[in-house]
C-alpha cells in the first residue's frame, strides 16, 4: 500500500513538473499598469471592500469561487457519510454473524463482537448526526452561531437543546424498555428457580438495580435541568430551589406512603397469625415482631410527612 501511495505521488510530481517546462512563462509587463496608475494621483482607487456590508463577513461568501469551494467540501462529507455509514453496517452485520456463531464456551469472543457492535452503532449515529450537530446546534451554516448577535446564538442554543433532548430521549426510551424486560426475565428466573437460593438471590438484586435505574432515568431531567442547573435567557443560571422542594416533597410521599401501606398489611398478616396462634405458638412471636415493626413504620411515615412539611415551608 505504502509503495503504491510513493509511487502515485512520484507520477503526479512529475506530470506536474513536465507540464511546467511544457507551458512557455510568459512575463507581463507591469510598466504600462504602473503608468496609468502614476497618472491616477490624487485619485481614489476603486479597490473591493466587502466590509461595507456591516458584518464580519462582508459580501465575500456570495462569490461564486467561495461557493463552488463550500459546495465541493459538502459534496465530499456526503460521500464520505454515506461511505462510513455503508462500512459501519457492514461491521454490524459480520459483528452480529460471528456472535450467532460463537460457542458458548467463547466469551472472549462474544465479548470482543458485543463492543464491535456497540461501537459500530455509535459511530453510525455520530455519522448520520454529524451534519444536523454542525449546522443546526454547533456552527452553523456560516458560522452564525460567533458572528451574529446574542438572540441567534440563543436561537443556536435553543436548537442544540432540542437535539441533545432528543437524544437523550431516545436513550432514555431504550434503557427503559431494557430494564423492564430485565424486571421480567428476572422474575420468571424467580418463579422458574425458587428452589435455588443463589439464582433467587441473584435475581433479587437485578430487579433492585433495574429498578433504580429507572428512577434514575425519570428524574435526571428534572435533577438537571429544572434544579440544578436550570437557565433562562433573563435570568441566567439559578439553582431551582422551588423545584427542588417539591421534588424532595413527592419522593418523601411516594416513599412514605409505599411504607404505611406495607405497614398496614403487616398488621394484617399479624393479626392472621394471632388467629391460628392456637395451632402453632411460634406465631405469636412472630406476630409480635411484625407488630412492632409496622408500627414502627407507621412513626416512619408519620415523621417522613412531618420533615417534608416543614423543609416546604423553609422559604
Amino acid at each position: 500500500m505504502k509503495k503504491t501511495i510513493k509511487q502515485f505521488a512520484i507520477f503526479l510530481t512529475s506530470l506536474v513538473v513536465g507540464l511546467t517546462f511544457i507551458n512557455q512563462v510568459q512575463a507581463v509587463d507591469y510598466n504600462e499598469f504602473l503608468e496609468e496608475l502614476g497618472d491616477s494621483e490624487g485619485e481614489q482607487v476603486d479597490l473591493p471592500n466587502y466590509g461595507d456590508s456591516g458584518d464580519a463577513h462582508g459580501q465575500a461568501f456570495q462569490e461564486e469561487g467561495l461557493t463552488e469551494i463550500t459546495s465541493a467540501i459538502y459534496y465530499a462529507l456526503d460521500f464520505a457519510k454515506y461511505i462510513l455509514g455503508g462500512i459501519a453496517i457492514l461491521f454490524m452485520v459480520i459483528s452480529a454473524y460471528q456472535l450467532l456463531m460463537a460457542g458458548k464456551g467463547s466469551d472472549e469472543e462474544i465479548s470482543k463482537q458485543k463492543n464491535y457492535f456497540v461501537w459500530a452503532i455509535i459511530g453510525l449515529v455520530f455519522v448520520f448526526a454529524a451534519d444536523t450537530l454542525v449546522k443546526d446546534m454547533f456552527f452553523g451554516e456560516q458560522g452564525e452561531i460567533f458572528l451574529e448577535d446574542e438572540a441567534t446564538t440563543y436561537s443556536f442554543a435553543e436548537k442544540a437543546n432540542k437535539g441533545i433532548k432528543g437524544m437523550y430521549t431516545l436513550l432514555e426510551v431504550f434503557i427503559g424498555v431494557v430494564a423492564v424486560l430485565a424486571i421480567a426475565y428476572d422474575g420468571m428466573r424467580m418463579i422458574i428457580s425458587s428452589h435455588d437460593e443463589e439464582e433467587v438471590r441473584g435475581a433479587k438484586n437485578h430487579i433492585f438495580w433495574s429498578l433504580i435505574g429507572l428512577v434514575m432515568i425519570g428524574l435526571s431531567e428534572l435533577i438537571v435541568k429544572d434544579i440544578i442547573f436550570p437557565f433562562t435567557p433573563e435570568e441566567g443560571v439559578q439553582l431551582g430551589v422551588t423545584e427542588g422542594k417539591m421534588l424532595f416533597a413527592n419522593i418523601t410521599n411516594f416513599i412514605a406512603g409505599i411504607i404505611g401501606f406495607i405497614s398496614v398489611s403487616m398488621i394484617i398478616y399479624a393479626g392472621y397469625l394471632y388467629v391460628t396462634a392456637g395451632v402453632n405458638e411460634q406465631n405469636t412471636e412472630n406476630a409480635k415482631k411484625i407488630i412492632f415493626g409496622a408500627v414502627i413504620g407507621i412513626i416512619l411515615t408519620g415523621a417522613a410527612f412531618a420533615v417534608t412539611s416543614t423543609i416546604l415551608s423553609i422559604e
